[in-house]
């Protein structure tokens, strides 16, 4: 069996897959922007349960690896590190925009797309359902620099619908987050050494104190 788990977006995703031909067993996807902690467990309980399996008979683990929400990503990656532990199978990352991307048909090349907040947008092509591109911080505002990416054919992500103004030739498909039938798919490509490294696009907005700590006095 393969397990595919994505809490990075504003959704909280699990599917059960058939290793042998990567078809999809069981899966549930719950859109939330929190409370990912809550709902992970839960629904892998649910899924082990209308399966009739345990952790030991899982034998990859897929999971999103960002970019994504700092905090989701953190719960899922954290949770699939410890099932991998308990269940000796394999992790495998995949990441948010690719695989978004990855589970789109076109002739053409398909942009991924994602807020980052504060402004930042993130980014990449791909072509065949594959990346061409590094992941990219692209500057809406800029027509002169968004024409550097070429024809678009299809734009996607949580915001296409509004994103599309700056791509009036491409078609735009709205994804809340990836889906877990393309996540498998890259996933199973993966080569070994598998890659479970989170993608940070910029720093956490927490900061250390900077305030001495404070000591008893004797």
């Amino acid at each position: 069996m393969i397990l595919a788990l994505d809490t990075a977006m504003a959704a909280c995703s699990v599917g059960v897959f058939d290793a042998k031909d990567q078809s999809p067993l069981w899966q549930s996807t719950e859109i939330m922007t929190r409370g990912h902690q809550e709902a992970l467990g839960t629904m892998c309980y649910e899924a082990f349960a209308a399966m009739a399996i345990t952790g030991h008979d899982v034998t990859r683990i897929i999971v999103t690896i960002g970019p994504g929400s700092f905090t989701g990503l953190r719960i899922g990656l954290s949770f699939a590190k410890g099932l991998a532990v308990g269940a000796n199978a394999p992790l495998i990352g995949v990441n948010c925009l690719e695989a978004m991307g990855a589970g789109i048909t076109a002739k053409g090349a398909v942009l991924s797309l994602m807020q980052g907040g504060k402004g930042f947008i993130y980014g990449q092509i791909l072509r065949d359902q594959r990346a061409v591109s590094e992941i990219l911080s692209l500057d809406l505002s800029d027509e002169a620099a968004l024409k550097t990416l070429g024809e678009i054919e299809v734009i996607t992500g949580p915001q296409a619908q509004d994103m599309s103004l700056h791509f009036p030739d491409a078609r735009a498909v709205s994804q809340a987050s990836p889906s877990l039938a393309a996540m498998v798919e890259l996933g199973m490509a993966k080569p070994y050494p598998y890659d479970v490294t989170p993608v940070y696009m910029r720093e956490a907005d927490a900061k250390p104190s900077s305030k001495p700590v404070w000591q008893a006095s004797a």
